[in-house]
């Protein structure tokens, strides 16, 4: 699903109430179609990544941030 407007959402596909904690969960456990992370990222990981999300995720997928090391050929 799209990340953009995720804590507007009253509930996560799942149905349960969109929180820190249950996306969490989501990205230890993984679900239909998303990988699991929970032996990959630390609990701090965890917590920047949640925080992120919520915070300044996602970016107009017609318009993504320049990427910085792109050089144009020649």
């Amino acid at each position: 699903p799209q990340l953009k407007g995720l804590y507007s959402r009253p509930k996560l596909i799942s149905g349960q109430p969109v929180n820190d904690e249950t996306v969490k969960e989501k990205i230890r456990n993984g679900g239909p179609g998303m990988p699991r992370f929970g032996t990959t990222l630390q609990e701090d990981d965890l917590t920047d990544l949640v925080t992120f999300v919520r915070e300044a995720c996602c970016w107009n997928s017609e318009s993504p941030p320049a990427n910085p090391r792109f050089r144009m050929a020649e």
